[in-house]
């Protein structure tokens, strides 16, 4: 069996997998806390989710008993080189111009129909609306100017 990545941060060890937090608690009856949100749950202080927060004792059981291994992510992660870097900002302007002609295509197929969105029942009840504004308006400036 591979050891488990314990993920160390502020000098608390976390496991991120799912597979590997249902290991931990089946197999090694390890429970820890979970400690994330969940972004579809309004009730935070309830239900929570993935990471799982090891306390100090179980991060040592388990990579005494060589079950998990301690990986520092801030010591796991190389700079990227120039060449990279390049790429990969080559890659997110292309993204950004496909993104950019997608929206322009969208926004000029609107253009030609701009009734397209909306169903006939919507249509007609605008014009109706539209109609009653109209009729509103001019009643209300002729009332004035019979007044006057």
């Amino acid at each position: 069996m591979t050891p488990i990545p314990l993920r160390v941060s502020n000098k608390k060890a976390y496991a991120w997998d799912v597979d590997d937090i249902a290991i931990l608690r089946s197999h090694h009856h390890i429970c820890g806390v979970l400690t994330g949100t969940l972004p579809h749950l309004s009730q935070q202080n309830v239900f929570l989710g993935v990471p799982l927060l090891l306390m100090p004792e179980e991060v040592v059981l388990l990579v005494d008993k060589g079950l998990a291994i301690l990986v520092d992510d801030r010591h796991a992660h190389h700079d990227p080189s120039i060449v990279e870097l390049e790429r990969w900002d080559a890659e997110r302007r292309r993204d950004v111009e496909q993104q950019l002609a997608l929206v322009e295509q969208h926004d000029a197929m609107e253009a030609l129909n701009p009734d397209r969105a909306m169903s006939e029942s919507a249509i007609l009840k605008r014009k109706e609306r539209e109609a009653r504004k109209a009729r509103g308006t001019s009643s209300r400036a002729e009332s004035s100017h019979v007044s006057n």
